[in-house]
């Protein structure tokens, strides 16, 4: 009927109106995003929080799109003294996608986390945590200081509501500070999301190499921050490798020293012992 196709066609340029205002609407609020304030912004709340220092030596970048991204080059988190190098984290490149409604508001929302081609190192020290022990910096008293001039409005807020990590294409090394040996993971996939059941634990998928062995695996695990405020790890994982399923089920007392550990094995397969 030609009632129902007009409505249908008043409907389609509705909401293409709609949608062009939203775009122009997102590229105004880009251009009054102050990205040099956010990357201020971070670095401080990086050292606030683990005491190291995060350093955006490339550009920041916000693309447009049906989820924008905010987009950053060269991005490295500093190893703590006496480490075999001075960065723990290295990465190419690293995007955040944005919550849209915030971002017409002059605000940044962070919902996931991708990282390009990050280059990691965990060191293992038999007499301590490594490179995995992360402390604040203690607070000084600071004597009285005259009152701070206000910030300018106009300034972007910045706040996280991460719903997923995603790390592509990386690498992770494996140092032990004692046999001086390494051993390399090439990240393929790897996803981190919350529990939808559990607000305490994280749903995970890894894709890797090991040793020149495909390996995928999946399950739940603790929050990272958690275990490493010295709280133990739980962990419920399913590995699969060249045939064989390895199911593994319990917690780490101190995953930064990697000690304490209650984990229930069990493996199945025909090439159990190949792979082993």
């Amino acid at each position: 009927p030609r009632r129902t196709s007009d409505l249908i066609i008043k409907i389609v340029i509705a909401l293409a109106v709609s949608a062009a205002i939203v775009v122009i609407g997102a590229i105004v609020a880009v251009k009054s995003v102050n990205l040099d304030q956010i990357k201020d912004m971070l670095a401080t709340q990086v050292h606030k929080s683990t005491g190291r220092t995060l350093s955006i030596s490339g550009p920041m970048d916000m693309e447009l799109g049906l989820v924008p991204r905010l987009v950053v080059h060269d991005v490295s988190f500093s190893n703590p003294p006496g480490s075999s190098r001075p960065e723990m984290v290295k990465i190419k490149r690293f995007e955040m996608e944005v919550a849209l409604q915030p971002l017409l508001n002059k605000e940044i929302m962070v919902n996931r986390l991708i990282l390009i081609s990050p280059d990691i190192i965990i060191e293992a020290d038999e007499k301590g945590p490594g490179n995995l022990e992360f402390k604040a910096p203690e607070k000084q008293e600071e004597p009285q200081a005259a009152p701070e001039k206000s910030v300018d409005s106009s300034g972007s807020g910045f706040r996280f509501a991460l719903n997923e990590v995603k790390i592509e294409q990386g690498k992770i090394t494996l140092y032990d500070r004692a046999t001086k040996k390494t051993e390399e993971l090439a990240i393929h996939l790897l996803s981190l999301f919350p529990n939808k059941k559990d607000a305490t634990r994280l749903d995970l998928k890894l894709a890797t190499t090991v040793r020149g062995h495909k390996v995928d695996l999946s399950g739940m695990i603790g929050r990272i921050g958690a275990a490493l405020g010295g709280e133990p790890w739980p962990l419920q994982l399913r590995t699969i490798v060249e045939g064989v399923t390895i199911n593994a089920e319990g917690s780490i007392a101190e995953l930064t020293a990697f000690r304490g550990l209650k984990i229930k094995l069990d493996a199945r397969g025909d090439e159990l012992v190949e792979v082993l």
